[in-house]
């Protein structure tokens, strides 16, 4: 074999190796061919949309770049994001263990919105997953002692007077599943605007009628269920709603 028979050959030879090889990283690490999130408003938007094209191979990724953003250090970020989460673990039963290894080296302290996440997710092995996250970190557990006071429980089963704060979590689960469940729960608290003698669940209400509006001016699905519920409600509440749809309508123009 003469010398340029023997270049051409091993650049053939290296070529197919590299080949091979590019093959091999992307079988076994399908989520790193997945754009990576380049800014806050990049990984927000895909929360809000999740629903619609649901791709829980990415879930560790936005959680990782949510922490490494500070994302999560932020209080209003909280809520929402184990609410979305608590949907993901409740549509993808099958997946939770592998999102929760792929979050392994993640700040101890952001982990809470997985534990409030599996805590709310409504799965039967809810407490078990939260107690083997609790054994590979026992400080989290002196952090969320309190929660494993009670029993887990699915979250549209939270009640809302306890805070505004259960209403965004509420909304994230709506973006993970597109249910209409969340929606409903948030639409429940409106006969509370009525009367401000419980200044707490007034202020519950007002919240709810705002984020419904918002909500409702971004997805089809909000409004969809806004409408399908005007016939169960009373005078009130319809009025209420109708006033909702009517200012969703304006936003989108």
């Amino acid at each position: 074999m003469n010398s340029l028979a023997r270049s051409t050959y091993h650049k053939n030879f290296y070529q197919k190796i590299v080949g091979i090889a590019l093959a091999l990283l992307f079988l076994a690490s399908p989520a790193t061919a997945a754009p990576a999130f380049k800014s806050p408003a990049h990984v927000k938007r895909w929360m809000k949309t999740y629903y619609l094209k649901p791709s829980p191979g990415k879930v560790a990724s936005a959680i990782r770049y949510m922490s490494a953003s500070g994302i999560l250090d932020k209080k209003n970020s909280i809520s929402p994001v184990f609410g979305f989460l608590s949907g993901v673990f409740q549509q993808n039963p099958d997946k939770v263990n592998a999102i929760i290894r792929s979050l392994d080296g993640l700040k101890e302290h952001h982990l809470g919105v997985v534990v409030f996440g599996l805590w709310y997710s409504g799965l039967d092995d809810a407490r078990k997953k939260v107690e083997a996250l609790f054994a590979r970190h026992p400080q989290l557990a002196k952090n969320f002692a309190f929660l494993t006071k009670n029993d887990p429980r699915p979250l549209v089963e939270l009640p809302l007077e306890k805070g505004e704060w259960i209403l965004d979590a509420l909304w994230g689960q709506f973006m993970a599943t597109g249910s209409p469940g969340p929606v409903r729960r948030v639409i429940s608290t409106l006969p509370w605007g009525q009367d401000k003698k419980e200044m707490g669940k007034y202020l519950v209400a007002s919240a709810a009628r705002f984020s419904l509006t918002a909500n409702a001016g971004q997805h089809r699905k909000v409004r969809e269920v806004i409408k399908a519920e005007l016939p169960l409600q009373s005078d009130e509440v319809q009025a209420a709603l109708k006033g909702i749809l009517n200012k969703a309508r304006k936003k989108k123009k």
